[in-house]
């Protein structure tokens, strides 16, 4: 198969961007853990690691079509300070990293319409299947730890009774 250089470059991206996302939901883990908030932090490990296994996924493809992952693309963790924001503001954070993500595979979509390439649209296609569950997951969280506000005392309880499965 044919792949312009439009879409390998597209691709080192979404590589840069998955590993990013496990950068931020590393950073938020690590937030929520010395906050005391031990299964939210679990919760956001664990989404760090579902990440680094999508960059994974994007590096399989690539390398199964001969594609160069251009690494040298700066990988930037979480440019912000959570510390200095309103204490749910890791849920607004979320939410922004996964419509980011949809963003670039609905891209990645229509990249694959345009050259008249069945895999990449197959590839775009299937990943934003899963990144519709993990809006959801995203869209889900935001909405109960906003309704919960800022109060340390109501998070610490929605924490304790938090599961991660």
């Amino acid at each position: 198969m044919n792949f312009t250089d439009d879409i390998k470059n597209f691709l080192s991206r979404i590589y840069g961007h998955e590993r990013h996302n496990s950068y931020v939901y590393s950073a938020i883990s690590n937030y929520l853990n010395v906050l005391g908030y031990k299964n939210l932090s679990k919760y956001y490990e664990e989404w760090s690691q579902h990440e680094i296994e999508h960059s994974m996924l994007v590096r399989d493809f690539c390398n199964s079509n001969d594609i160069f992952i251009d690494m040298s693309i700066p990988i930037i963790g979480l440019d912000i300070n959570l510390q200095l924001l309103p204490l749910t503001h890791f849920s607004i954070v979320t939410i922004d990293v996964e419509a980011e993500t949809t963003d670039l595979y609905n891209e990645l979509l229509e990249m694959g319409v345009s050259a008249g390439n069945g895999f990449i649209k197959k590839f775009a296609y299937d990943f934003l299947q899963e990144q519709q569950e993990e809006t959801d997951k995203a869209n889900t969280l935001f909405a109960r730890v906003q309704n919960i506000g800022d109060s340390k005392t109501f998070l610490q309880l929605f924490d304790n009774t938090f599961k991660t499965d």
